[in-house]
């Protein structure tokens, strides 16, 4: 698998979106994106009652599409369905995830990641060195890049969220030296500001371990959001925003998902041939025709951040945030 950094990753939820994974995934295979993500929690649960959900995303793989494979927590807690001894038992636990992992393959997968967390820096950092390295023994057959997941504590009034990052995240790549780190994009602070402040001290930090380590934000889709992350040194996103709105492609605003009318025929010429006939096909659900135009959309914006950013012109770049994109400029550069 090779990835052009940074990168999208179409993500795919039971939990608050228009498309639903089963018809996600028949939309990667038909569209080929370069990455997707689905919840192993929606495999463990559509594997139950339907084994052909399963066997299109074992045919997934053989795709152009990468396949990233999250730990299943956000659905899992959002339908309140964590294992408990006594209140559930046969909820969703680690072993779950392992078990999904080990039948999906898929080309990266995020390790089981478990939040609120409590505790110093070192103590969290070992924690979750020793939860990942137990799913390293536990999946049968680990032929795949397993990466972790950093959660941070709640705020100290003593160390900053750029200090608790930054040092938790370099610590654990120095204990995993793993393929990719990721971490949530709501735990790196308060406002674009200082979440920009947050991912320039962990790409700081980790460009002094010697070699290139990827950092990923888990739920970011918003495109100005992306913008600003690629430029600080993010270099992975995922996201839901692509399935539950709608974006204007001239200025990446996000709309109501039923809002397609107001882009349909303004923006048709810019859209990938396949793609256009997908929107013009009046026998395609309405679903398909947005979730389509929004994978081409997407794409695009993709493209255009890693061409600025490749050829330095990271300040053009972020022309396109309103408002703050030269405040961000400064940000980065100082």
């Amino acid at each position: 698998m090779t990835l052009q950094l940074p990168c999208f990753v179409f993500a795919l939820s039971s939990h608050e979106s228009q498309v639903s994974p089963k018809d996600g995934v028949n939309l990667f295979q038909l569209l080929e994106p370069a990455a997707g993500l689905i919840s192993s929690y929606d495999v463990w649960k559509y594997h139950k009652k339907d084994h052909v959900f399963f066997a299109r995303i074992k045919r997934l793989r053989q795709s152009k599409c990468a396949l990233f494979l999250d730990s299943g927590n956000y659905e899992a807690s959002h339908k309140d369905d964590h294992y408990s001894k006594k209140h559930n038992p046969d909820g969703w636990r680690r072993d779950c995830f392992r078990k999904v992992a080990s039948k999906i393959k898929p080309d990266i997968a995020f390790a089981f990641d478990k939040w609120p967390i409590t505790g110093g820096i070192d103590e969290i950092t070992n924690r979750i060195v020793r939860n990942f390295r137990a799913d390293e023994r536990a999946i049968h057959e680990l032929s795949f890049p397993l990466c972790p997941i950093v959660h941070l504590p709640e705020k100290d009034k003593n160390i900053t969220v750029v200090e608790c990052a930054s040092q938790i995240v370099t610590k654990v790549v120095k204990k995993l030296d793993p393929i990719m780190v990721a971490i949530p994009e709501r735990e790196l602070g308060d406002g674009l500001i200082e979440r920009v402040r947050t991912v320039r001290g962990v790409r700081s930090a980790l460009n002094g371990l010697g070699r290139y380590y990827p950092l990923h934000l888990l739920g970011t889709g918003n495109p100005i959001t992306m913008i600003a992350l690629a430029a600080a040194g993010a270099d992975s996103f995922d996201g839901l925003e692509w399935c539950r709105t709608v974006a204007d492609y001239e200025d990446g605003t996000l709309f109501h998902f039923q809002h397609l009318d107001c882009f349909r025929e303004k923006y048709s010429s810019r859209l990938q041939l396949k793609i256009r006939k997908i929107i013009e096909n009046e026998e395609a659900t309405y679903t398909a025709q947005v979730a389509s135009y929004n994978l081409d959309f997407f794409t695009d914006l993709t493209r255009t951040i890693q061409d600025m950013i490749h050829r330095d012109n990271v300040e053009h770049l972020l022309k396109q945030i309103p408002n703050i994109g030269a405040n961000i400029f400064k940000e980065i550069t100082e």
